[in-house]
């Protein structure tokens, strides 16, 4: 190490550490005109005592839970992605929390027709554009052990693949929560 001070002094110096104990050598000499000294020696002798073990970082991601719980919702996402893929799925709808409609919607019986709907609060945890991606999707549902069903928004031309019904909107807001900590992120609950 080599410095300059500006009341005109000239400064050499190094240093080397060794396992526990740090040495350092300074020298500084006059180089102006005026002089307070003829030259300065410095030594610097540092020891640790006791070595600070390191700590091990441990990365988490805020608000997911870190369980099989977790594992399963992405292996889901996953294979929702690679039906999109497939059928050429292209849009999703997503809501912050909540959406009050008065649009045509509809169900399906057992035989595949339209059904009218009861009013009252559906959480919704997938949105698709095609009857086929919708079917897809409440069977890959079911496989997991999650029993869904899909309504049809006319109006929207939308399908929904619903988790659960509930008559009045705070149970049905508490089960999105609900859904949101399990990390279903992008679920919601339509109020119709």
């Amino acid at each position: 190490m080599a410095g300059y001070r500006t009341n005109n002094n000239f400064i050499l110096g190094g240093g080397l550490t060794l396992d526990k104990m740090d040495i350092g050598y300074a020298y500084e000499a006059p180089t102006g005109t005026k002089t307070l000294s003829k030259g300065t020696h410095e030594i610097v002798l540092s020891f640790v005592f006791f070595k600070k073990k390191p700590t091990k970082v441990v990365k988490e991601k805020s608000g997911v839970n870190n369980d099989s719980t977790h594992l399963h919702i992405v292996e889901l996402e996953a294979e929702v992605q690679a039906l999109k893929q497939q059928l050429g799925e292209q849009s999703h709808i997503i809501i912050d929390s909540a959406r009050l409609t008065d649009n045509t919607i509809y169900s399906y019986d057992v035989n595949d027709k339209f059904v009218k709907i009861y009013p009252g609060s559906y959480v919704v945890i997938q949105s698709c554009t095609t009857h086929d991606f919708a079917d897809k999707l409440v069977k890959m549902y079911k496989t997991k052990g999650i029993n869904t069903f899909k309504l049809y928004d006319q109006s929207q031309r939308v399908f929904y693949v619903i988790e659960k019904y509930f008559p009045n909107f705070h149970d049905a807001d508490f089960e999105m929560q609900k859904m949101r900590k399990k990390g279903y992120k992008n679920c919601w609950v339509l109020i119709y």
